[in-house]
């Protein structure tokens, strides 16, 4: 009997350490989360992260520059010429260029797309100004002129293609805010100057023709077989005309023979380098080369005063 209650304590001491083990290892399970858990930590918005998001980015820009027809633009351009930013300075651009997918194109690029955009719309018409200004730039004044160069011959290239006038082309230079103490006084930083000679026209004095210098503007020059006579002396009838019962049959009575040349001209003929219009298309600037924008002569170009 004895040896029969010793093995019931035995077996009921077994079974209370084994109820507790079970314990131990159930508290020990809740430590792990599950996956259910796992994932409703990673689904918890990371609030650094949306702080960031909310920041403005800083786009880091080369240049900046403006192009007006009446639609303003800006484009904004990185170290290698890609447009990164395009700001609708009026309405009249919203209507023109939204649709247009500027970023990543080169500046030439882009501007060929915004000019043949103002044209198809009806901004643009014959004769309209375009005015391309450049607004800032951390380039040096040779990498500026260079890439301004590529958005004038741009823009020139649409008004061509579209049978306009591409005199109307005109470049500035907006004034800077922020002047630091080692800018160049005379260009502000930028490098360039308004071309002086042309004033950022292109052509001379602002004359988009000049005087033909063959003719002098009168279309027509003295003609160089006759010598202006129209004609010459008949040779078969020696200048009389033959007689009156038998007129010449070469000169037809008048003792001339007319000029194969100029014709019935007068001893004129249309001037073959104006073709007859008197002018001729105005001359790039000599001093610019037609370029509207030009070296700064007292910083060469580096945008910073030398002492």
């Amino acid at each position: 009997m004895k040896k029969i209650y010793l093995l019931f304590c035995i077996i009921l001491l077994s079974a209370l350490m084994c109820l507790g083990c079970g314990k131990n290892q159930a508290s020990n399970s809740t430590v792990t989360p599950t996956d259910k858990d796992t994932e409703a930590i990673a689904s918890e918005p990371d609030s650094n992260k949306e702080s960031q998001a909310e920041q403005p980015t800083d786009v880091a820009y080369c240049t900046k520059f403006n192009i007006t027809i009446n639609p303003e633009v800006e484009l904004t351009t990185d170290s290698e010429g890609h447009v990164t930013e395009v700001i609708f300075l009026n309405e009249d651009a919203k209507t023109a260029y939204a649709d247009l997918q500027l970023v990543g194109l080169t500046a030439a690029e882009a501007t060929e797309l915004i000019v043949q955009a103002a044209t198809d719309k009806g901004f643009m018409t014959n004769g309209h100004p375009v005015k391309l200004t450049l607004v800032d730039t951390n380039r040096d004044g040779q990498e500026t002129l260079s890439e301004l160069s590529s958005i004038k011959e741009s823009t020139q290239k649409v008004l061509t293609n579209n049978n306009f006038d591409s005199s109307v082309i005109s470049g500035e230079i907006a004034k800077q805010e922020d002047i630091k103490e080692d800018t160049c006084d005379l260009c502000e930083g930028t490098g360039l100057l308004v071309c002086e000679d042309c004033n950022g026209t292109t052509f001379c004095n602002g004359l988009t023709v000049t005087v033909c210098g063959m003719c002098q503007g009168e279309g027509k020059t003295l003609c160089t077989l006759c010598e202006g006579n129209s004609g010459g002396t008949c040779e078969t009838c020696g200048g009389t005309g033959g007689t009156a019962d038998a007129p010449c049959l070469s000169c037809a009575g008048t003792g001339k023979i007319t000029c194969s040349r100029c014709g019935d001209g007068n001893g004129y003929v249309t001037c073959y380098d104006c073709k007859g219009a008197g002018q001729l298309p105005g001359l790039p600037c000599p001093h610019c080369g037609g370029t509207l924008w030009g070296m700064c002569n007292r910083c060469n170009g580096s945008g910073v005063h030398e002492h």
